[in-house]
């Protein structure tokens, strides 16, 4: 066999040298990895604020257009609910607007 002759014998050494770029490159990636786990750390709780804000959001939308339907005289702009329902929507519907001539 050909390929044992490739291998190192169990009494060969061999020795490895480390450069000093590989070495820079070693410290920079722990002292990155530590900023990297900071970072995280710091953004933990913002970020959670932001996505638990998201699900309230979520969770009210529905209450907001049942609200919006019924609250029709105090509405100031176009209809903003999720659900595209033709017979829910606002006074301020586009295909109801008719153009006025202009004053001379």
């Amino acid at each position: 066999m050909a390929s044992d002759d490739a291998r190192p014998r169990a009494d060969q050494r061999v020795t490895v040298r480390v450069t000093v770029v590989s070495a820079l490159m070693g410290v920079g990636i722990v002292v990155l990895g530590l900023i990297g786990q900071r970072i995280f750390v710091a953004a933990h709780r913002p970020l959670s604020w932001a996505a638990a804000a998201a699900v309230v959001a979520v969770l009210l939308d529905p209450l907001v257009c049942v609200l919006g339907r019924r609250i029709r005289s105090r509405r100031v702009g176009p209809r903003t609910c999720s659900r595209a329902d033709p017979a829910s929507r606002g006074p301020y519907d586009s295909r109801k607007i008719v153009r006025m001539a202009p004053i001379r």
